[in-house]
């Protein structure tokens, strides 16, 4: 005969979305996992008020990620759009202020990176190459068309 010790109904849906929470890393749950909890639900014999107080208690971490990284992109768009308007670049004592908002925040350097590339990538101007977009005011000749060459429809870059 097997002797099943049977676990505390709670901390075994805890668990689980707490699995299906970490595959995300934003604390959504996909619709298969959605599927999941509501199986094990049944399964273990949980009502769906203590099961919605345990998700949003195991997701409450999550969420607050969430906006702590939405804080940051904010405050990293608008130091864009204000370099931007100004036409110059982003100085080092910025780069230090935001290094220590990701800080604070305790954001890990993966999100702050893609924050970065996605917002430098909404305000690269158009034909000027990512590269050159938080680097230093634009020429105003650096992005004329060249108007020798009827074909191209970019713009011509020169350094």
């Amino acid at each position: 005969m097997v002797c099943r010790v049977r676990r505390d109904p709670t901390v075994v849906y805890r668990q689980k979305v707490l699995t299906l929470a970490e595959r995300k890393r934003n604390g959504s749950i996909s619709i298969i996992g959605q599927g999941i909890l509501a199986w094990t639900k049944k399964e273990i014999h949980l009502d769906s008020k203590q099961a919605q107080d345990i998700e949003n208690e195991v997701l409450q971490p999550f969420w607050e990620y969430q906006e702590k990284l939405e804080s940051y992109r904010q405050t990293y768009r608008k130091l864009l759009n204000s370099h931007y308007n100004q036409g110059s670049k982003i100085s080092t004592t910025d780069q230090e202020d935001l290094q220590l908002l990701s800080a604070d925040l305790k954001l890990r350097p993966e999100d702050v990176r893609q924050i970065r590339k996605e917002e430098d990538r909404k305000h690269a101007p158009a034909g000027v190459p990512l590269a050159m977009k938080v680097g230093g005011p634009l020429d105003r000749k650096s992005t004329r068309l060249n108007s020798s060459h009827a074909n191209i429809s970019y713009a011509v870059f020169c350094l």
